[in-house]
């Protein structure tokens, strides 16, 4: 008996040992690596201090959501200006512009982005003013029919 049958004997044999095997090492891998990520996570953040909401102080709450109501007509204006009877697209285009500020004020401040939506979120339920002392317009735009 050559080496190949001899292979190919001992894999038939231990099909489904071997099956087994290859299963198991991934999940038992992946497994392993979230006991890893979840092993030293922060403790979660008290959410009934308003005063340290997020992990962040009201005033700077405010002042990060000042900086998006200030830059909020911009967007809208340029979305328009690039979309003019689409709706749709622009609604897009002004996300797309608030998602790129949101990651920079993050960093800008040394914060998760997360963060900065969820205050972003705080103000518009609030109706937490602008400096111009206007809120957020809040609307929903329906989806383009064919």
């Amino acid at each position: 008996m050559n080496r190949t049958e001899l292979l190919y004997n001992f894999l038939k044999k231990h099909r489904t040992v071997i099956q087994l095997a290859l299963l198991l090492i991934p999940i038992f891998y992946f497994a392993n690596i979230i006991l890893e990520l979840t092993k030293n996570s922060p403790e979660p953040l008290e959410y009934t201090d308003h005063a340290r909401r997020f992990g962040i102080e009201t005033k700077k709450r405010k002042a990060i959501f000042q900086q998006l109501v200030l830059e909020s007509p911009k967007w809208q204006k340029r979305s328009k200006n690039r979309f003019p009877n689409l709706r749709w697209r622009q609604e897009d285009d002004y996300h797309w512009a608030e998602k790129r500020f949101v990651h920079q004020l993050a960093n800008q401040h040394g914060i998760h982005y997360s963060q900065v939506y969820m205050i972003l979120d705080e103000g518009t339920r609030n109706h937490w003013q602008g400096p111009d002392g206007k809120m957020l317009p809040v609307s929903t735009v329906p989806l383009q029919k064919n």
